[in-house]
Formats: C-alpha cells, sequence, structure tokens
C-alpha cells in the first residue's frame, strides 16, 4: 500500500503532481490519498478555473474508479468548517490516530 497525504494548499503545483502521481500508483497499486491541512480544499467545489487553474473534479472522478481510497483528516474538516456538499468525491472521515495508522500500515509515503 502507498500513502500520498496532500496537505498543501489545493492552488500550488505540489497539489497537481500529488493527485497525478497518485492516480498513476492507483493503476498497479493499493492507494490512499490523505488530505489534511490546507491540501483538503482539493476536494472541494473551489472553482480553480477562476484562477486559471485546471480543475482537479475530472481527475478525482477518474481516479475514483481506480484502486484508490480518499480520506480527510477530520480536525481539518472541522476546523475549515467544510461539510460533506461541498466535496467533489466522499472521502472517508478519519481521525488523526487513524491517519497514523495509514501511514504507518503503508510502504511508502509521499508528502505533497
Amino acid at each position: 500500500m502507498i500513502s500520498f497525504i496532500l496537505k498543501s494548499e489545493s492552488f500550488s503545483w505540489k497539489a497537481h503532481e500529488g493527485l497525478r502521481l497518485a492516480a498513476a500508483s492507483g493503476i498497479t497499486n493499493d492507494t490512499n490519498v490523505i488530505f489534511t491541512g490546507d491540501g483538503i480544499y482539493a476536494i472541494t467545489k473551489w472553482r480553480p478555473e477562476a484562477l486559471g487553474l485546471a480543475s482537479f473534479e475530472k481527475m478525482l472522478e477518474q481516479m475514483s474508479m481506480l484502486n484508490i481510497n480518499f480520506y480527510a483528516e477530520n480536525s481539518c474538516v472541522e476546523s475549515r468548517g467544510l461539510k460533506a456538499f461541498e466535496f467533489i468525491i466522499e472521502p472517508k472521515i478519519i481521525s488523526s490516530e487513524e491517519v497514523k495508522d495509514l501511514i504507518h500500515k503503508s510502504k511508502a509515503v509521499l508528502v505533497w
């Protein structure tokens, strides 16, 4: 299992590259994508095209057809006042302890 942790703001190149690599990983590996910190905004309906950036929506929809599990850290969701209807996909909301467990069980962890 490979885990990708997206903690960078969603308008950065890191978020785009992290998701692209996670998508590639999901073709042949059990893959987790964990959204934490400002990375949580990558799965919201925030309209990046208004800033001249590519939208994550199609990529996330395609990724959901692969062997990829999506997680969002509960404390990040709550501290930003986000609600389930604001997400493009339906991540499993997990605690910080569960994030630690996923990291511990992973063969590789990439942080973006």
